[in-house]
């Protein structure tokens, strides 16, 4: 498999398309997911869902979801 995170995005997908989701959920959870960018974790986190993993779907999203040293103090207002 090709070492571009894209790429493997890429070559997961086509084997969830094509019915191969034990192969998919394999090379999934061979990913090292530091490697992907922030824009692409959307991306592999509905990857993880589609393959049935849906715990690790929603870790990969939660610090984007919940970034670290955030909190409501700091939120903006509604109305500006």
């Amino acid at each position: 498999m090709a070492k571009n995170p894209i790429n493997q995005l890429d070559h997961i997908e086509e084997r969830i398309i094509s019915g191969q989701i034990s192969e998919a959920a394999e090379s999934l959870s061979k990913i090292s997911l530091s490697q992907i960018s922030r824009s692409e974790m959307v991306r592999a986190s509905r990857l993880f869902r589609r393959v049935g993993a849906f715990e690790q779907s929603l870790r990969l999203l939660l610090p984007i979801i919940r970034p670290k040293g955030a909190s409501a103090d700091k939120a903006t207002p509604r109305w500006s």
